[in-house]
C-alpha cells in the first residue's frame, strides 16, 4: 500500500508539473527546481523510514526496527510487551528498567495490533518459562 501511495504522490507531482505548460515551467529558477527536488527526496527519506518499521521474532530474540535504527533484543532482555490504553504503538519493558517503543505495531491497526501484541506476549512468556 505504501508503494502505491508513493507512486501516486510522485505521479501527481509529475502530472502537475507537466500540466503547468512549458511557459509556466520556464518561469521556475534553478534554485526553485532544486528546492522542489530536495523536498521530494526528503519526503522519500522520511517515507522510507516509516515503511521500514517492523517487529520480528525468531529463535534468537526480537528485532525492532524503528525508522533507521534496529534493536536486537535477546529473549532474556524482554520482560513484557504491552500497548497501554491510549499508546500509539507497542512498548517493550526491558530487564534493565528501560522501555523501547516498537513502531511496527501501531494501535491504529485495531484488532490486528491487539492480535500481534497477544502473540508477542505469549512468545515472551513461553521463552521466560523455558
Amino acid at each position: 500500500m505504501g508503494l502505491v501511495l508513493l507512486v501516486g504522490l510522485y505521479g501527481l507531482c509529475g502530472f502537475t508539473w507537466w500540466a503547468l505548460g512549458a511557459e509556466d515551467r520556464a518561469k521556475f529558477t534553478p534554485f526553485q527546481i532544486g528546492t522542489l527536488v530536495f523536498v521530494g527526496l526528503l519526503v522519500l527519506v522520511v517515507y522510507w523510514a516509516v515503511v521500514r518499521c517492523r517487529i520480528t521474532a525468531d529463535d534468537d530474540g526480537i528485532v525492532v526496527v524503528n525508522g533507521y535504527r534496529s534493536h536486537h533484543l535477546a529473549w532474556t532482555q524482554v520482560v513484557a510487551v504491552s500497548m497501554p490504553s491510549g499508546a500509539p504503538w507497542a512498548v517493550f519493558d526491558l530487564d534493565d528498567g528501560t522501555t523501547l517503543s516498537g513502531l511496527g505495531i501501531q494501535a491504529s491497526d485495531g484488532h490486528r495490533a491487539r492480535v500481534a501484541i497477544d502473540e508477542l506476549r505469549a512468545l515472551v512468556e513461553s521463552r521466560a518459562a523455558a
